[in-house]
Order: C-alpha cells, then sequence, then structure tokens
C-alpha cells in the first residue's frame, strides 16, 4: 500500500493531489465565507447564527479542484457558493432587466440575486416548486419562451436540465457561466469551414439546450435525454444505447456501450400541476407566445441594446468557453484511472494526448488548446476555458492559451447578431422551436 501510494508514483500523486486539493478549497472556502459575513447577513436578510452544513462537488472540479458548494445556515437557509466569477449572471440579470423595461412582456422573466465578489462569489438558492393553478403554469411556459429568446440572443450553450429550476410559474436559470459561448472556431476550423446547415443550428435556438435536438439529422446531433424544458419527458421505454464503465474497480474495467431502459422518474426540475408534469409541447402557442413577443421587444429596442455594448456593459463578463462536450472529459478521466495508465505521468499524458484527434494539429491554435488540456487533466481537473467580451485570446487557470485563438471576439459576434435580426429570422427560430417541441410531444 505505501509503495502504491508514494507521491512519487501516478497513482500516489493523484491520491495526495486530491486530498491537498479538497483541503485547499475547504479552507478557501470557509476563509471566504468569513470575510464576507457582514455581506451575506444583509444579503440573506437575516443575521446568521451557525454554517451547519456544505454539500461539496456540485458540479466539475476546476481549476485545482474547486467545485461549486450549497451551504445551509441558520438550521434551514441554503445559500450557493461558486468559485468563480458571477459577473455573467450580474449581466444576464441586467439584460433579462432591460427586456422586462420594455413592457413588452405580458409577465416579466426572473433571475437570481447573486453577491459578485470578483474571482468568486454567491448566489441565491432556489428550490423546485410546482404550480400552484392553471394561470401560473400559462405564466411559466410563456416565460420560457422568452427565456429560450434571451438565451438564445446572449449565445448560452449546454443548459440542460441541472442548469433550469422551476420555481412555480417561473422558469429559472441557476447557471449563466457559458453564456456568450463564442462559435467562431480557432484558426484552420473556423465558421467558414462549417457547412450551411450546421452553420444555422450553431446560431439557432437549438444550440442552447433548452429545446431538444435530436430531431437534426447528422452525427452532431445524437439524441439527448437531457435537455432542459422537456427532461424526463421521454415516453418511449425501448432501450437505448449508453457509453458507460463496466466491471468498475478491478483490472478490467473499460467502457462499453450498453443497452438501457431510460429511467420512468421524471426530472425534479420540470413544471408540474395538480401532480402531473407538464410539458412545454401541451403548450406550444404559449411559449411561441412568449419568445415572440421578446424577439419583438428586441427589434423595436435594438438601438438601447446596441447601446448597452457601447456603454461597457458586458466588459466584466468571464464567459466559459465549451470547445468540447464535458463529458468527453470525464470519460477521459475515468480512463485514465484504469491501473494500465497509472504507471507513470507519460503514459498518462499520452491517453489524454489522443484529444488531438486521427490527424495532425491542423493548427499552432489547436496544439496549445490540446497541450493546456493534458496539463489540466493530468492534475485530475475537469479543463475549463474562457474569454473577455473584447478579445480574441483563450485563456485557462493556467494563463493565455493563445493570443489569437478566435476569428472574431464575442462583441463582434454580438453586434453582428443583434444587427441580423429580423422577421424572417424570428420566423425561421420559432418554426424551430414549435417542431422540435411538437416532436419530443408525440414521440
Amino acid at each position: 500500500r505505501e509503495a502504491l501510494l508514494d507521491p512519487s508514483t501516478e497513482l500516489g500523486g493523484l491520491v495526495s493531489n486530491r486530498v491537498a486539493c479538497s483541503l485547499s478549497a475547504a479552507v478557501e472556502l470557509l476563509a471566504r465565507f468569513q470575510d464576507d459575513y457582514k455581506l451575506l447577513e444583509r444579503f440573506l436578510g437575516a443575521p446568521i447564527a451557525s454554517l451547519d452544513d456544505w454539500e461539496e462537488e456540485q458540479g466539475d472540479r476546476h481549476n485545482r479542484g474547486r467545485t461549486v458548494a450549497i451551504l445551509t445556515v441558520n438550521g434551514s437557509e441554503k445559500l450557493v457558493y461558486k468559485p468563480h466569477s458571477l459577473e455573467n449572471d450580474v449581466i444576464f440579470s441586467g439584460l433579462t432587466q432591460w427586456l422586462n423595461q420594455t413592457g413588452a412582456l405580458r409577465v416579466p422573466l426572473r433571475h437570481l440575486r447573486v453577491l459578485a465578489r470578483g474571482e468568486y462569489g454567491w448566489q441565491e438558492f432556489v428550490a423546485h416548486r410546482p404550480c400552484k393553478n392553471a394561470e401560473e403554469a400559462e405564466h411559466y411556459m410563456y416565460r420560457a419562451g422568452a427565456l429560450i429568446f434571451l438565451t438564445w440572443l446572449s449565445a448560452c450553450c449546454d443548459l440542460h436540465h441541472e442548469n433550469l429550476i422551476a420555481n412555480g410559474d417561473a422558469p429559472v436559470l441557476v447557471d449563466t457561466e457559458t453564456m456568450f459561448n463564442n462559435r467562431h472556431y480557432l484558426k484552420g476550423y473556423h465558421m467558414e469551414s462549417v457547412n450551411p446547415w450546421n452553420r444555422f443550428v450553431l446560431h439557432s435556438v437549438f444550440a442552447s439546450g433548452l429545446i431538444p435536438a435530436d430531431i437534426l439529422p447528422g452525427k452532431a446531433f445524437e439524441r439527448k435525454v437531457e435537455n432542459g424544458i422537456v427532461s424526463g419527458l421521454d415516453t418511449e421505454q425501448s432501450p437505448v444505447p449508453v457509453q458507460m464503465i463496466v466491471r468498475p474497480g478491478t483490472d478490467e474495467m473499460c467502457f462499453s456501450e450498453e443497452m438501457v431502459v431510460p429511467q420512468e422518474t421524471v426530472h425534479p426540475n420540470l413544471p408540474y400541476l395538480d401532480g402531473r408534469p407538464l410539458h412545454a409541447g401541451e403548450y406550444i402557442e404559449t411559449v411561441s407566445d412568449g419568445f415572440r413577443d421578446a424577439y419583438a421587444a428586441a427589434l423595436a429596442h435594438r438601438e438601447s441594446l446596441l447601446e448597452l455594448v457601447r456603454s461597457g456593459f458586458f466588459a466584466k463578463g468571464v464567459f466559459r468557453q465549451l470547445l468540447r462536450n464535458t463529458e468527453l472529459y470525464t470519460k477521459y478521466l475515468l480512463a485514465s484511472y484504469h491501473p494500465n495508465y497509472l504507471g507513470d505521468r507519460m503514459t498518462r499524458a499520452a491517453l489524454f494526448g489522443r484529444l488531438k484527434g486521427k490527424h495532425d494539429y491542423y493548427s499552432s491554435e489547436h496544439r496549445l488548446l490540446v497541450q493546456s488540456e493534458i496539463q489540466q487533466l493530468l492534475r485530475d481537473d475537469i479543463p475549463y476555458f474562457y474569454t473577455t467580451f473584447s478579445s480574441r485570446a483563450l485563456l485557462s487557470a493556467d494563463g493565455c492559451v493563445a493570443e489569437e485563438f478566435y476569428r472574431q471576439s464575442i462583441e463582434e459576434n454580438f453586434l453582428e447578431a443583434v444587427r441580423g435580426m429580423n422577421e424572417s429570422d424570428c420566423f425561421r427560430q420559432l418554426y424551430c422551436l414549435r417542431r422540435a417541441l411538437t416532436c419530443r410531444l408525440y414521440s
């Protein structure tokens, strides 16, 4: 045992790193809680008499083992701690307020309160709550349509079911870290190389993940069951192929594709009425009205939206960039724990090197990206990348990856998208929205 866990070995180094990072993250959280004690009392609107518990690892580990945590204070009050900048939430909240102030929505949108503290922050905890009556159900679905528009406008992505909470008459986003996903990829693999249909999809309402994209043709849009608005509502009970670890805990463990029957339980983040989960497809006209009203508001107030850009409103944002599906990183990490790869660091690094793909690097930026991914995976982190509003650089927890990674900045993308909005595009986006929800309703 001592030989296996010796810090000089790859396995021992991983164990030591996990313990050290967990302790460091816990100490950091408690220190920040202590530093912000008075601010948090004002944020919660009540004195804090006790810190009773915290639930760690509410998400992936990034930046040396840091994860989201949910704290319990005063016996039952909950508070969310996030070890990364919450300026995105401030920005999304501002966009929500801007849309509400146009007066175009029948019912205003809601967004969580946050206390942004630079490199970290605190967020209001929101619990799942069913709709009280039919009117609340209608309001929920109307707001869902307007929220789909707002996430499309701000190029949010990865909004799966865990990032959306049904709180009575309002769908509430609890993670806007991935807003302004820059779809103008690195040099040598940029938007012009993507076929026209896939290019449209990447700029459509499908991109956020709030609505199902499994009606789309092509391998890039495989069947997904975790869409934010309709998660857990699959009616089909036939087995589906799922990649999973088999024979875990043995030296024969490996990934295999197994046929699994979808769970019959409904995800608790869905809206309910009278004990029954509600499907957005049953409220297709209401959802469409919410989207259409929000789009019309943006067209009517386009100049004030552009003024927000000129005012520097988006400048403080730290926009996480998802260059790959994070599940792929998790699979690589889990595979790297197999004894075959724990002999030495070079062997484990070679496994991660397969992220390069079957062919050689297609640009110097691609090489830098993969090198950064390998370094973060070697220290047991899920790779984390981000950029800022006016920059074309890609950054990570380790610093700058590449100065000219993108062909266009987020600011250039956003200005182009806002100026390109028109009634014809609204019709196209509504068609995609209605078809996706209707197809899933009758699947």
